[in-house]
């Protein structure tokens, strides 16, 4: 009796460690899976998955940890600059996602919020020039008003453009010279190479 005892209780703990590890694993598939629903499909939140609050921390989470582990950035900035990436894009339905402007920042500036070339200022490498922006001091001392700024001109690009590809090399050599068939497919290797980071 004490032995078919001993056996159900060692049976019992070897069944809640495997469902601990299993919980584990299936956790971290669906965020990922999560991850990829809410990023890839155009018109869908987290909200419409049920998980408001959650999916998005867990989003967060997932796309910061890429940023640590791709770039060697510190975890407060990586989860800095992704929450900035994640509630500017949620403003919008499909086109930039959330990892389009992550990978867009890291061409631009290496994700150095003080990066600055002749024209170029910030994270997302905006050109206050080629704007017609009259007061770039926010967007060199404001990496959040950078990243905003530099979304609304890959939002406008593509509208007007419709197309990923056109408005993302427009990002880099301008619309106006996109419009008359200038294109950096450099540029757009770049961009593909690092957005595919974020599709694990």
């Amino acid at each position: 009796m004490i032995k078919v005892l001993v056996f159900f209780t060692m049976l019992c703990i070897s069944t809640a460690t495997l469902s601990d590890e299993f919980e584990l694993l299936d956790s971290r598939i669906n965020k990922i899976d999560l991850c990829s629903i809410v990023e890839d499909t155009p018109g869908i939140s987290s909200r419409d998955l049920g998980l408001p609050d959650i999916s998005e921390r867990v989003k967060k989470l997932y796309l910061s940890d890429i940023l640590q582990a791709s770039y060697g950035i510190t975890e407060s900035k990586a989860l800095r600059i992704t929450k900035f990436a994640q509630e500017i894009t949620s403003e919008y339905s499909g086109f930039p996602r959330t990892k389009d402007v992550l990978a867009i920042a890291f061409i631009e500036s290496s994700l150095n919020p003080s990066a600055r070339s002749r024209w170029a200022e910030g994270l997302m490498g905006v050109n206050y020039n080629a704007h017609r922006i009259k007061d770039p001091k926010h967007i060199r001392r404001d990496p959040y008003f950078n990243m905003r700024h530099g979304v609304r001109i890959l939002r406008e690009y593509y509208e007007e453009l419709r197309s990923v590809d056109l408005a993302i090399m427009a990002y880099n050599v301008g619309i106006s010279a996109v419009r008359k068939g200038r294109t950096n497919h450099r540029y757009l290797t770049k961009y593909r190479r690092e957005v595919s980071r974020f599709n694990h």
